[in-house]
């Protein structure tokens, strides 16, 4: 049983209490009226006796109508407040569902933040081909290294002759059953970087590598890996593959 339902269950119970004491109330008063305007009981002591035990019987069920009208007020606000958290754990969840779902966005001022003042180098910038979604985030990323001083091509979609050098030599045939974010050296899917000499977090030094590394991560993206040793030293090949 969830929170909620036995916070539910205990207001329904609540509101059993409330109405036995509006009833316990109604008892106290019709005994009050008995001992007071009629003539029942017929002995003076039995209606001082009735009387006494109604306003105690009243007093009783108005006690037990004040404590039921406090816990149900409490146990509303409890609820109406889980039902306010489940509600915003809910926009949360839909949130972080548009956000899987939607295009990839470069959170600007992160990227751009952990970029400058830090070493810049040489890179090209490729995306898989007829990926609008890839293309556009190749455009966001090229456009800040621009910016900070990077010596980047403009972004353009994998070209058929771009081969990784651990597929060099393949046949055609071969060479057409791999994606080509993956024949060009990079991960399936997401952002690789291909160099002549991989590094690996945590960086010893500030390379290119290692900078651009660091401002992907800080801007939320996972970063993949590549090796081709035909690539000049401290060049990076940019690969925006599809989306996780």
């Amino acid at each position: 049983m969830s929170d909620l339902t036995a916070l539910r269950s205990l207001l329904d119970c609540w509101d059993i209490v409330a109405y036995v004491a509006t009833a316990v109330v109604f008892l106290g008063v019709v005994g009050e009226y008995v001992g007071e305007f009629t003539r029942f009981p017929r002995s003076e002591e039995n209606r001082v006796w009735l009387k006494k035990f109604s306003t105690l019987v009243l007093i009783l069920g108005l006690a037990g109508e004040l404590v039921s009208l406090i816990r149900t007020s409490q146990l509303g606000g409890e609820i109406i407040a889980r039902l306010g958290r489940d509600t915003e754990q809910e926009r949360l969840a839909r949130v972080r569902i548009e956000e899987r779902q939607g295009p990839r966005k470069l959170p600007v001022e992160t990227f751009l933040k952990a970029l400058q003042g830090k070493l810049a180098g040489k890179a090209e910038i490729v995306y898989q081909p007829e990926d609008s979604e890839a293309h556009d985030l190749s455009e966001e990323i090229w456009t800040v290294l621009s910016v900070v001083g990077w010596n980047v091509s403009s972004p353009r979609p994998i070209p058929p002759d771009m081969v990784s050098e651990g597929l060099r030599g393949a046949s055609s045939e071969l060479l057409q059953r791999f994606p080509s974010v993956e024949r060009a050296g990079g991960q399936p899917r997401g952002i690789s970087l291909v160099v002549q000499s991989l590094e690996m977090p945590p960086f010893e030094k500030e390379t290119p590598q290692s900078v651009l590394t660091n401002a992907l991560l800080a801007s939320g993206f996972g970063v993949g890996g590549g090796l081709d040793r035909a690539l000049p030293e401290d060049f990076i090949r940019i690969i925006v593959g599809p989306k996780l």
